[in-house]
C-alpha cells in the first residue's frame, strides 16, 4: 500500500515538471522503456539496490548511463530517486506515470479482447467509435483469446462490455429468465 501512494506521489511530481516543460509524451516513453529496463535487468536492481554500495557510485553510474538516453529531467528524477533509496519503486512509478499522462492527455485505454486478431480497418472503425461515445482519444491494444467463441471483450478502465457470442447468450438467457418470474 505505501509503495502505491509514494509511487503515486513520485509520478504526480515527474508529471507537474513535465507538463511544465511540455514533455509529457516524451519522459512517458522514457520512463516505461527505463521501468522495462530496471524490470529485466536484475544486476542493475541489485547494483542499485545494495545497501553497501556508495550513493555516489550509484549515482555516477546513473549518471553516465541517462546521460546518452534520457532528457535531463528524467535523469534527474532517477537521481532522486537513487539519493532517496527508492529505485526500487521505479516500475511502480512508471506505470502510474503512464495512466496520468494518459488522463492529462485525454487518453481512454480500451483492451479489445477478440478470437482472432482483428483487422486493420476493424481496429480503426472501433477507435473512431468509441472516441465519439467517450469524447476523448482511445489508444487501442488488441488482444487475442482463442477460447471465445466469437465477438469482441472491451474493457475500459474497470468497466467490462461484453459483446462475446457467451456473453450475448448469457444475457439472453437472463433476460428470458427474468420475463418468466
Amino acid at each position: 500500500m505505501i509503495e502505491r501512494t509514494l509511487s503515486k506521489r513520485y509520478a504526480r511530481a515527474l508529471l507537474a515538471a513535465s507538463v511544465r516543460q511540455g514533455i509529457v509524451a516524451r519522459i512517458e516513453e522514457e520512463v516505461l522503456d527505463l521501468a522495462d529496463t530496471y524490470k529485466k535487468d536484475k544486476r542493475l536492481r541489485e547494483f542499485l539496490e545494495h545497501p553497501r554500495i556508495p550513493e555516489a557510485t550509484r549515482l555516477d553510474v546513473v549518471r553516465k548511463l541517462l546521460a546518452v538516453r534520457a532528457h535531463p529531467l528524467l535523469a534527474h528524477f532517477v537521481e532522486v530517486l537513487v539519493e532517496k533509496r527508492r529505485t526500487k519503486f521505479l516500475p511502480e512509478i512508471a506505470a502510474q506515470y503512464d495512466a496520468l499522462a494518459d488522463e492529462y492527455e485525454g487518453v481512454v485505454r480500451v483492451t479489445v479482447t477478440s478470437r482472432s486478431p482483428l483487422a486493420r480497418g476493424q481496429q480503426d472503425r472501433l477507435e473512431t467509435q468509441l472516441g465519439r461515445r467517450l469524447g476523448k482519444k482511445i489508444d487501442l491494444r488488441p488482444q487475442v483469446d482463442a477460447s471465445l467463441l466469437g465477438g469482441v471483450l472491451l474493457r475500459i478502465g474497470d468497466r467490462i462490455l461484453d459483446g462475446s457470442v457467451a456473453g450475448r447468450l448469457k444475457a439472453a438467457r437472463e433476460a428470458l429468465l427474468l420475463r418468466h418470474d
